[in-house]
């Protein structure tokens, strides 16, 4: 069953709903359509707006948010996810407040799920994040009341990981709760909603073979020397671990681990008889593993956070979009899983799924 859109937003809908949570009604005895009082709603909207957008905390924590929804949305391994910190709710304080988490989960085993989204900042590269006991407390007191677990999502910007772990995995410590990365990634469930790790055999390549039926403009010195040189590219061969990749489906899977994997790029020109050859676009593990075969390329959430990072922030790190639209599953389609079962495939490829570390179970795809 394949996720969809649950519910289309419609500007006057949504327009609406907001006024009658912000409406001041400073002017008793008005119609609602009261030209003055829909002004001072305006007025207030966009006066909320510019304080919000001058707040760089407040915009990256909405970033945030937005791209773990959607990076859930991309793994597929969900039956539901909603926002939950929307809209007025009541309930009974007799034990404590109460706080509202920033998502609802359905897991596909049909668990539910409450979600807190936090980004930790790039420096220290190797810093904790601390909340606060009374904020958690209050968010744990509002999953008892909806019958949920409350877990505690974590973006470690320095690294483009994500971790999503049960907030009593966590030491509380002088009124703080604290959140350190080696403990997150321990407790991570991210697996039961569909990441998983993606390796094959290095390097992959782009090669562009030079058309010797065009003349090139000089030919290359002695090692050691150098010349200008201008040749034409006459074929883009794409390889992994040195095998040409002609299957469409092994291609834009290499392309896609080449575009938003960890591995590193270095060029490298083959030189044939003084004569360009070709010149490879090599990606490859700037720390291979030893005699181990294969190396890891990335998690499908780190992957995709990447492509979400290219597509809403610039270069210098300013926000250009607070939401960026994903094909549901899309993530977990980058590698079919019928394509284990393919005994024509070239690109090896082998799939990690991580589960918690009280969890005695494991899964590998190779």
């Amino acid at each position: 069953m394949a996720l969809r859109f649950g519910r289309n937003p419609s500007a006057s809908l949504e327009a609406l709903r907001l006024y009658s949570l912000l409406d001041a009604r400073t002017t008793p005895a008005t119609v609602i359509a009261d030209a003055a009082r829909v002004n001072d709603f305006v007025r207030g909207l966009a006066s909320g707006l510019a304080e919000s957008l001058a707040n760089p905390s407040r915009v990256q924590g909405f970033w945030v948010q937005s791209l773990f929804q959607a990076m859930v949305v991309g793994l597929g391994g969900i039956k539901l996810i909603k926002e939950e910190d929307v809209g007025e709710f009541f309930f009974d304080d007799s034990d404590g407040p109460g706080k509202l988490p920033d998502f609802r989960l359905v897991r596909q085993d049909g668990q539910a799920l409450l979600v807190e989204v936090k980004s930790v900042r790039p420096k220290p590269v190797f810093g904790s994040h601390r909340l606060r006991v009374s904020d958690v407390d209050a968010l744990h007191r509002y999953a008892e009341l909806t019958g949920c677990r409350l877990l505690l999502a974590h973006y470690w910007s320095a690294w483009n990981v994500w971790t999503l772990a049960d907030a009593a995995a966590f030491e509380r410590r002088d009124g703080k709760i604290i959140v350190d990365m080696e403990t997150a990634l321990k407790a991570s469930e991210l697996g039961s909603l569909g990441d998983a790790s993606i390796a094959t055999v290095p390097p992959l390549t782009i090669s562009l073979v030079a058309d010797h039926s065009v003349p090139q403009s000089a030919a290359l010195t002695a090692p050691g020397g150098s010349a200008d040189v201008e040749f034409s590219v006459g074929a883009v061969e794409l390889l992994g671990g040195g095998d040409v990749l002609e299957d469409e489906v092994e291609r834009t899977i290499a392309g896609f681990l080449i575009r938003f994997g960890r591995w590193k790029l270095t060029e490298k020109v083959v030189v044939n008889d003084h004569m360009v050859e070709r010149i490879d676009l090599v990606f490859a593990p700037e720390e291979p593993v030893a005699a181990q075969g294969f190396e890891v390329v990335g998690q499908l959430s780190s992957m995709y956070s990447a492509m979400y990072l290219l597509a809403t922030q610039s270069e210098a790190g300013e926000v250009l979009g607070l939401r960026h639209n994903v094909s549901p599953g899309s993530l977990a389609g980058v590698v079919p899983d019928e394509y284990f079962e393919r005994p024509d495939r070239i690109l090896r490829l082998w799939k990690f799924v991580q589960l918690p570390s009280t969890s005695t179970d494991d899964e590998v795809d190779s």
